[in-house]
């Protein structure tokens, strides 16, 4: 799930109980969001005069953090109150100024999760995406490969396998968001972007000559799931 999307949901929520009667429209959203452009504006004026030396009153990066946050949340109240996805409309205007000026940088309405559903079906097809041994096998490849590089040995990494299947079995569920959670504690205390670096390698294999490269290296792999 996106930040729009999530923000969307506790937008949703909030106005629920704000507004119980629904009675705000798009006039008053529209001028909300421009009393709060005009708050933004007034801390980047105070901000720029300490810079030039200029008397007068002073603000901060965090207020004008905080302002520019309110100009988001308006936006996508203005947003909700129309039925526009802001997802989409964002990714379509990026995209479009991209395509008119001649840049490559693109942005995708879709989730993470989806692009790289897409990625797996262009590059292995249905059996080899749809294999859930497989698929295992590779997650544990690359989670391996991770704590290798961040410094782990092979004895460490033995311990805690024998460790961890040395327990009974949880619910995928909670397994899933517990993985969620240690891999961007992980990436905190290792100093990694975790969403920027999965963003990154996604865009590296997904060129058609990387493509080519890991369906061969696929095939020699030492542990597969029944994809033959």
């Amino acid at each position: 799930m996106t930040t729009f999307s999530r923000l969307r949901d506790a937008n949703r929520a909030r106005q629920a109980q704000w507004d119980a009667d629904d009675r705000i429209g798009l006039i008053y959203r529209a001028n909300e969001l421009a009393g709060e452009v005009g708050e933004a504006c007034n801390v980047a004026k105070k901000i720029e005069r300490e810079r030039l030396g200029i008397a007068g009153s002073r603000a901060t990066v965090a207020q004008l953090a905080e302002e520019l946050a309110d100009v988001v949340i308006c936006a996508d109240l203005v947003a909700m109150g129309e039925g526009i996805d802001l997802d989409e409309a964002v990714a379509a205007k990026f995209n479009a100024t991209s395509e008119k000026i001649g840049l490559p940088q693109r942005l995708s309405a879709a989730s993470y999760q989806a692009r790289v559903a897409d990625w797996m079906q262009a590059c292995f097809g249905p059996k080899i995406s749809a294999d859930l041994t497989e698929r295992c096998y590779r997650f544990l490849e690359e989670a391996g490969e991770l704590c290798q590089a961040l410094g782990m040995s092979r004895d460490q990494a033995r311990a805690m396998i024998d460790y961890t299947f040395s327990r009974e079995a949880g619910e995928p569920k909670q397994e899933l968001g517990g993985t969620m959670v240690t891999l961007a504690a992980l990436c905190n205390a290792a100093g990694l972007d975790m969403t920027g670096e999965g963003e990154v390698e996604l865009a590296r294999i997904d060129a058609p000559e990387v493509r080519e490269a890991i369906r061969a290296k696929q095939a020699d792999k030492p542990l597969r799931g029944a994809v033959d």
